[in-house]
């Protein structure tokens, strides 16, 4: 599994919303997420829940090494100051913002002597405001609303050609302060999709085709439904090929049920058949021992997430799998355990 770290010429001193462009590696979520010019950082937008389940994670070491690494925030496109937190390789920094005014959240995460005297540490989270007056609208995959974004290593970086799935997790995809109107609407969604008998769903997914998929094409495999209140709408499911990537939406997602689900998987990992030797059980079979390593994770301490989601991501340029499986097994000469090199990358989202 590749367990990508970000280098230390990519640990600015800070970070700037300027400095960040569109990221085109998107599989599925909400729009506005950004990634760095070198696309080794990610920059999406998130709500202060989402962040402090990262600043959270340190204090949970099994499970922090399926989650990116967590480098710090960016708010309002306001130049932040990275602060090193020594002896911690994955949490590399946290942001601090010019405004001492800003509220702390070092009483969720505890800080290292170091910082404690630091009067200007940003708060992580964004100052609360009450939603209790106002009425909930979906975003419908949309930018949400916030003016914070979190900025993550990016685990599709340093992939040549990345496939990436995005699966959501759970049967329950509210969380317990959510509107009624949200909490009404998910369950829907849950209750017309693999994620109230499953309990997850495919998302989204974009996998490399190649030559194949070298113009831009657009398919409509049919359509789905999706009932709100006593009104049923019909959604066309779109599959997008542009620039060699097969991209399926949402929608397509929703569409699977019991029976067929196993079609959406297969599909995305039909890219690992391109080459001269089919890998497609090889990664099968790699994904399949990272989910029972976080299923044991997740077996062994007390978790509840809503909405979370599982990023697979695999080499789908032939070529440069290839590579990565020799240099791989060249290593292995030397640590048959090390597997760190495999152009492979599975991580938890929230």
């Amino acid at each position: 599994m590749s367990s990508t770290l970000v280098p230390e010429t990519c640990k600015a001193s800070k970070l700037d919303e300027d400095n960040f462009v569109a990221f085109g590696h998107v599989a599925a979520g909400h729009d506005g997420v950004l990634c760095n010019p070198s696309g080794s950082l990610i920059a999406k937008p998130c709500t202060p829940q989402e962040i402090e389940f990262y600043e959270s994670a340190p204090q949970h070491p099994g499970f922090w090494r399926f989650m990116p690494k967590f480098i710090g925030t960016l708010s309002n496109g306001t130049p932040q100051i990275a602060l090193e937190i020594p002896g911690d390789d994955r949490v590399a920094t946290l942001a601090a913002d010019a405004d001492p005014s800003a509220c702390s959240s070092g009483t969720d995460t505890p800080l290292p002597p170091q910082l404690r005297k630091q009067s200007n540490l940003v708060a992580a989270l964004v100052p609360a405001t009450s939603n209790s007056g106002q009425e909930w609208v979906p975003s419908r995959g949309h930018k949400i609303n916030t003016t914070v974004s979190i900025v993550l290593e990016n685990i599709a970086a340093g992939f040549k050609r990345p496939s990436v799935l995005d699966v959501k997790l759970g049967v329950r995809l509210w969380a317990d302060d959510s509107p009624s109107a949200k909490r009404d609407r998910l369950d829907q969604v849950s209750k017309e999709t693999t994620s109230s008998v499953l309990g997850f769903r495919i998302a989204g997914m974009k996998v490399w085709v190649g030559n194949e998929g070298a113009e831009k094409e657009e398919k409509v495999l049919g359509t789905t439904q999706t009932k709100s209140h006593d009104t049923v709408k019909s959604k066309q499911v779109i599959v997008e090929t542009v620039d060699g990537y097969r991209r399926y939406d949402k929608w397509y997602g929703r569409s699977l049920n019991v029976d067929n689900v196993k079609e959406g998987f297969e599909i995305f990992l039909a890219g690992a058949k391109a080459g001269k030797i089919d890998r497609s059980k090889l990664v099968a079979r790699r994904l399949a021992e990272e989910l029972r390593a976080i299923q044991a994770v997740l077996e062994a301490e007390e978790s509840r997430m809503y909405s979370a989601s599982v990023l697979i991501v695999y080499e789908g340029d032939p070529e440069a799998l290839e590579d990565a499986l020799a240099k791989e097994a060249k290593d292995d000469q030397n640590d048959k355990n090390n597997k760190s090199n495999v152009k492979l990358s599975f991580d938890l989202i929230s």
